[in-house]
């Protein structure tokens, strides 16, 4: 009996080197969370997967469930993040700052559309808009309080819930800057005592 087949939206987050030719995927899928999948014969020259599983990437995968792990039998490569945003260091840099947390903070598979719509457009905003540093790192900040927020944790300050519902714009970060640095303190102490 023939497995059956999902197809997902994903943010393709790490991918690693797996015996001889294969490659290990963690992707933030929007129906199933954080998983970790084989792509078979994902690193040969000849491989329709070698570039649509690009790290830092969004891609349409198809996905099966093994025995112990799952296997993406096909992808639609969507998005580079490298390549929409090579010219802007600080943007990248925060991006994978925003996957590493992704990987650090979800365990388990987990549906979370919440998160993963969330996500999304804040990317697609990030495409969008022209920000300077100073307002980078205060949309790291709120992206990261919402990220916080879908996975069960505690806000730090209640006056800040707009910041996790408003639609983003360029106003909204402008208006949370002068807080950015408090965000920063109150974020790493909720780390620190998540202990993850």
């Amino acid at each position: 009996m023939a497995s059956a087949s999902f197809e997902t939206e994903s943010l393709l987050l790490a991918s690693y080197p797996l015996r001889e030719s294969d490659r290990l995927v963690e992707c933030f899928t929007k129906d199933f969370g954080l998983i970790r999948a084989i792509a078979k014969s994902a690193r040969e020259e000849r491989s329709k997967l070698r570039y649509a599983l690009e790290p830092l990437s969004r891609a349409t995968i198809s996905l099966v469930r093994g025995r112990d792990v799952w296997r993406i039998r096909g992808a639609h490569h969507e998005e580079s993040f490298y390549r929409a945003f090579e010219d802007s260091p600080e943007t990248l840099r925060m991006i994978g700052n925003t996957f590493v947390l992704l990987r650090r903070l979800v365990t388990g598979e987990e549906e979370n559309r919440e998160l993963f719509c969330d996500l999304s457009e804040a990317l697609i905003f990030l495409k969008e808009g022209a920000l300077s540093s100073e307002e980078i790192k205060a949309f790291e900040s709120i992206l990261v309080l919402r990220v916080l927020s879908r996975l069960g944790y505690r806000l730090p300050r209640e006056d800040w819930t707009r910041y996790l519902s408003e639609p983003l714009s360029e106003d909204l970060i402008r208006e949370f800057a002068p807080q950015r640095r408090l965000a920063v303190t109150l974020i790493n102490e909720t780390l620190t005592e998540s202990q993850l």
